[in-house]
């Protein structure tokens, strides 16, 4: 019994075939991030938040004054008519607390609204500019204090005027971001009102 050899031949190259080359695609730089679209969105928001939690620091603040006796509006800087009715025990110190942290809690209404996080709330833009600029008065009134009075000046006050500029920025946020959520709605109204009309 003969056992035949099979011998393995390499077929030859073609020479039509090509060694494959490797090309180098250059990859596109990092995005950075600027303050236009979706990055100027954001820095708005964050602000607007910003200016929703001094509000609801200001509603906590005002409601424990009133648990917190005279100590605490003393503290806090009230006025010293404040500071005698919580002394003695009248109306004056905790009605005005209740409403001062009633307005502040508006306030945080106010941007939340503009945030779209609650329903859209009645002037909310007009309110908006009301609540800014006041903020923003109450934070600038301590350079004529600081220029007229310098020894009235504390610690507190600066760090007040500081707290109360930053609430005034996000309330200017908030307006913004109002309009522009307003300005995309009336883009979007009449593109719904031309769908239903094809509809009919």
């Amino acid at each position: 019994m003969k056992c035949q050899a099979h011998t393995l031949t390499r077929a030859p190259l073609s020479s039509t075939v090509r060694p494959h080359r490797v090309s180098f695609v250059p990859q596109p730089a990092p995005r950075i991030v600027r303050f236009h679209g979706q990055g100027r969105a954001a820095l708005f928001a964050a602000f607007v938040w910003l200016s929703v939690a001094i509000a609801i620091f200001g509603v906590s603040i005002h409601i424990g004054a009133i648990f917190g006796g005279p100590t605490w509006f003393e503290f806090f800087g009230a006025p010293r008519v404040v500071v005698a009715s919580a002394r003695a025990g009248t109306l004056l110190a905790p009605l005005g607390s209740v409403t001062i942290a009633a307005l502040m809690a508006m306030c945080a209404l106010f941007a939340l609204s503009a945030l779209g996080i609650i329903r859209r709330l009645p002037l909310l833009r007009p309110m908006l500019v009301l609540i800014a600029c006041i903020t923003l008065l109450r934070a600038l009134s301590l350079v004529p204090i600081a220029i007229l009075k310098p020894s009235v000046l504390s610690t507190f006050e600066v760090v007040a005027s500081i707290v109360w500029g930053f609430a005034g920025i996000g309330f200017v946020a908030a307006f913004v971001t109002a309009a522009h959520r307003d300005a995309d709605d009336a883009r979007v109204r009449p593109n719904k009102s031309l769908e239903r009309t094809r509809e009919g």
